[in-house]
């Protein structure tokens, strides 16, 4: 979600990257330069020596392979927990249960349920395909890190929304269960972004874990106490990912790392496209899954979110070109331009009008591009916060602008938009508050996301930092994890 990222110009191990698509022949670099603003990595120390190796060696990484492998013996262990936990606390809902009369539930929800699990799988996967020489560690370890995800949020989620609520009964296993799922591995997986390349397969699962607690006590107090309106997740899964990734990838480090692999080929960042391509079309069911019907909420939602998410595609082919003197930046048009999508997240249900939302996701388009052209490398060279994928850019500051835009449609909402039954289905909260104490516990929500999800992300990058959870002994390279063919 680079998904999303910064590039670093590069040359000699393009090569290296999908040879087997560039029929034989060495395909040339692909860079792009901001003018003033371009940061040559080559410049950044390298790694300190010692007697001639790399301190990031293998050493104290453990036993690999075999029945020892702290990965493969943690994943096991932790899966068969999680199989455990579903035996004792999940059982079939009523639209599964044989026992039940028919339901509507697989037409109601399986079209946008696949659409969000193509989103998460194949648009994340291969949007984060764009290093070149990290192209099997993005697409393989997206399929795991999701799956692993995927369980533990069915369990997490529900979880505190029994503690909120009081009750323990089982969590009912439905289509809107599955979805929840996605929405919390959609959450770890923006994360990962800001430390993609820079973490082992281990450290990943301890993540999962750690974020996924917080992600779903973050989620059931904005929906269950402060109940927020943000159908689409701008501020509890976009900007919370987010900023839980940034603040992660600034403790981890290391600051002043090999930089070498951290760069694109013309091949990954076509690959790259595929995900950015799958994202944008299917933005819409992501925002309108869980939107219902009442009221055509979940038509206007589909509607608002391809308004946004075409004025944010165009505005992006405009100010990129603005930006990058006179060319296209391939980083701003593979993220940027599905800024629109998240930043009318927390309003596509809301009566936003179309110019309204085409106004939303034209500002996430400017935001987004201006973040990846010039804010980026700010951060990199004055604070040292290496955002892999620039997820700050694509995820966190359109997510801030949607919880804004989410306050300001909630504020202006009154029953005249929708009727009574309508506006309470949208924004349950309005039965008790007026519109603009909906708007202020808004801006509540917003502010009480960023800060749990900083504060999280900030532990568990001191709880990565522990020895024995595998550091990767290189950065941005297949070959840390992967059994590569001969090329």
């Amino acid at each position: 979600m680079s998904l999303f990222s910064d590039r670093q110009p590069f040359a000699n191990n393009a090569a290296a990257s999908l040879s087997s698509f560039s029929s034989g022949q060495t395909p040339s670099a692909y860079s792009h330069h901001d003018g003033e603003n371009d940061h040559d990595m080559s410049r950044v120390e390298p790694m300190m020596m010692m007697e001639g190796e790399p301190v990031s060696s293998s050493k104290g990484r453990g036993q690999r392979g075999g029945f020892t492998d702290r990965f493969s013996l943690g994943l096991f262990l932790a899966e068969a927990a999680i199989i455990v936990l579903y035996g004792v606390f999940v059982e079939y809902g009523d639209t599964a249960d044989p026992r039940q009369p028919d339901s509507t539930a697989v037409t109601d929800y399986y079209g946008m349920f696949r659409d969000v699990h193509v989103m998460v799988f194949i648009g994340f996967g291969f949007l984060m395909s764009f290093l070149n020489q990290y192209t099997l560690s993005s697409v393989g370890l997206t399929f795991l890190v999701g799956a692993f995800a995927l369980q533990v949020s069915m369990l997490v989620v529900p979880f505190w929304h029994r503690v909120f609520a009081g009750g323990w009964v089982k969590i009912p296993l439905t289509l809107e269960t599955l979805v929840t799922g996605d929405f919390g591995a959609a959450t770890v997986l923006i994360s990962m972004g800001a430390v993609l390349g820079r973490t082992s397969p281990l450290q990943l699962l301890v993540m999962v874990v750690i974020e996924l607690f917080a992600y779903g006590f973050n989620e059931a107090l904005l929906v269950n106490e402060i109940k927020v309106a943000d159908v689409g997740g701008s501020m509890i899964i976009h900007a919370f990912g987010a900023y839980f990734g940034v603040a992660c990838a600034w403790v981890l480090g290391p600051r002043n790392a090999d930089q070498t692999n951290n760069a694109s080929s013309r091949y990954s960042d076509t690959f790259a496209m595929i995900g950015t391509v799958f994202l944008w079309m299917y933005w819409p069911s992501f925002n309108g899954v869980l939107a219902g019907d009442t009221g055509n909420s979940r038509h206007r939602t589909i509607l608002n979110t391809l308004l946004s998410l075409s004025a944010s595609c165009i505005v992006t082919f405009v100010v990129s070109r603005m930006l990058r003197g006179g060319k296209f930046s391939m980083v701003d048009i593979q993220n940027a331009t599905l800024a629109g999508g998240v930043a009318i997240g927390a309003s596509a249900n809301l009566f936003t009008t179309p110019w309204g939302a085409m106004t939303v996701g034209s500002i996430a388009g400017i935001i987004s591009t201006v973040g990846f052209a010039r804010l980026q490398d700010l951060l990199q060279r004055k604070f040292g916060l290496y955002d892999t994928c620039g997820v700050h850019n694509l995820h966190g500051m359109p997510g801030i602008l949607g919880g804004l835009a989410g306050a300001l449609f909630a504020g202006i909402s009154t029953v005249d938009d929708y009727s009574a039954t309508t506006l309470t289905h949208v924004i349950p909260s309005r039965a008790d508050r007026t519109a603009g104490q909906q708007a202020g516990y808004q801006l509540l929500g917003l502010a009480v996301s960023i800060g749990m999800s900083l504060v999280s992300g900030a532990l568990t990058g001191v709880v990565l930092r522990m020895p024995g959870l595998q550091q990767p002994s290189s950065l941005y390279d297949d070959e840390e994890d992967w059994a590569k063919e001969e090329e």
